[in-house]
């Protein structure tokens, strides 16, 4: 993310560095191309010290934080995302995404068709990854054969999906790190299939370098 400022002065808009808009993307989904991601990248200084006044919100209630497309090529709005915050105490916000299609996408307003209401915001570090257990113990005990308590106990050593390393102790993938030659689709499969598949039959390369990068030359 860009750590700039585009007001006028070079300046947050109106001092508030919760509505300097920085990055724009916008890309097709990966493994589904008929669907497309933007992402809008604001308030640069929200982790960073600031000369400026900042917040511990990283967004402005009441701002209305837009995306404005364009389906025709006409350089006229056809279609309205509109993102309004609201505070909700404890220092937490929530979120509300209005929808416009047609002539009034063009214009400015908090109206339109609400398609997300009132939704908690997530910023930082915060996974909320319990709400996948069911999905993935499910999973294992159609494909493992695990009983429901050993599934769901499987899944939450799965879950949040993050890798951890303390580098006091021994490297081991998926426990702690993971080494060059640790084989993750040995792991998935193992743990997936309860042991009765236990690896791809795949090993570790064996040109790997003493010195960065580490990793050996490319394979055709």
């Amino acid at each position: 993310m860009s750590h700039h400022a585009s007001g006028p002065n070079f300046g947050f808009p109106r001092g508030d560095a919760r509505l300097d808009m920085t990055d724009l993307y916008a890309f097709t989904k990966p493994g589904d191309t008929a669907k497309s991601i933007i992402v809008l990248d604001v308030h640069p200084s929200f982790r960073l010290d600031s000369p400026e006044p900042t917040t511990k919100e990283p967004f402005a209630p009441g701002a209305l934080y837009e995306f404005k497309i364009d389906t025709d090529g006409n350089a006229v709005a056809d279609l309205s995302y509109s993102v309004q915050f609201a505070s909700s105490g404890d220092e937490k916000q929530s979120a509300t995404v209005r929808r416009i299609q047609g002539k009034r996408a063009a214009g400015v307003g908090d109206e339109g068709e609400v398609i997300v209401q009132q939704a908690p915001v997530s910023v930082g570090r915060e996974a909320n990854d319990d709400r996948f257990i069911g999905v993935f113990a499910h999973e294992l005990e159609h494909t493992g054969g695990y009983t429901p308590e050993d599934a769901a106990e499987v899944a939450r050593t799965l879950l949040p999906d993050m890798l951890s390393y303390d580098p006091t102790a021994p490297v081991r993938f998926p426990h702690n790190g993971r080494t060059l030659t640790d084989d993750v689709v040995d792991v998935f499969l193992s743990t997936l299939t309860n042991g009765k598949v236990t690896g791809d039959k795949v090993g570790p390369h064996g040109d790997l370098l003493d010195e960065f990068p580490y990793l050996g030359p490319p394979h055709e």
